[in-house]
């Protein structure tokens, strides 16, 4: 891990190594290996290291073409922008989320954000095409700017930049923390659900890999389809009409 994060920038080393930082509270938070099955003292490296980019990947801002709708909240579309520069100029390994699950992203990252009054007022005012200059700006910093630039979450440019950096950091927190959701079993999950956000909450219902409420129900329904069709195919309706009086 070390080696691969010496190799990033140095800006957004300090900035990946601080989300680590935050993400072990959470750990802290669910009492580490009596709920998280099988976490090991390298379990979180592992997890930062596997979002990293490969020792041949090179720092470099693009113009990137993103799939929006005018339906999209402009937080959706800034944390769209984000993830999509994260993985395309910064070569992070970032799985395939779906607009759902990015959503849910969303209602857990920006109330963090906004607390922020500077950050809620440019989020009220920002644009698509705001937004992506915003993005555009603050991954030049990243790239460009040493660590001594960044201070208490902090760093030496303008706003919508440090919006823009403030929200990159939080979704690394989230990422890390549903990977490590993944290790929690129903039991612990049960167990801990009043320490743990709404958000973390309502990800691991629709989407955890043992058990997903929307799979959940999808699967039974499924199942009762079949039963149906098997009971229309053993039990077939009469296909004789009845008369009464029967005819003489």
């Amino acid at each position: 891990l070390e080696i691969a994060l010496h190799r990033l920038p140095s800006l957004l080393r300090t900035l990946v190594m601080n989300a680590k930082e935050k993400a072990k509270q959470f750990v802290e938070c669910v009492q580490n290996q009596i709920s998280l099955y099988g976490l090991k003292k390298e379990t979180l490296d592992s997890l930062v290291l596997s979002l990293l980019p490969s020792s041949q990947q090179v720092f470099k801002v693009h113009s990137i073409k993103y799939s929006l709708n005018d339906s999209m909240s402009i937080h959706l579309v800034l944390l769209i922008q984000i993830v999509t520069s994260l993985s395309y100029s910064g070569g992070f390994h970032i799985p395939m989320y779906s607009n759902e699950e990015l959503t849910l992203d969303v209602e857990g990252i920006f109330p963090l954000v906004c607390e922020n009054p500077v950050f809620d007022g440019l989020l009220k005012k920002m644009t698509f095409e705001s937004a992506t200059a915003a993005v555009k700006e603050a991954f030049e910093v990243l790239y460009r700017n040493p660590a001594s630039h960044y201070s208490q979450w902090h760093v030496e440019g303008t706003a919508e930049t440090n919006l823009v950096i403030a929200v990159l950091v939080q979704w690394i927190v989230r990422h890390i923390c549903k990977r490590l959701m993944q290790l929690m079993t129903p039991e612990a999950f049960t167990l801990f659900q009043k320490k743990i956000p709404d958000s973390y909450l309502k990800n691991y219902l629709a989407f955890q890999s043992h058990f997903s409420l929307k799979t959940l129900i999808s699967s039974h329904r499924t199942t009762l389809s079949i039963c149906s069709w098997n009971i229309s195919n053993q039990f077939p309706s009469p296909s004789w009409t009845c008369c009464w009086p029967p005819h003489r």
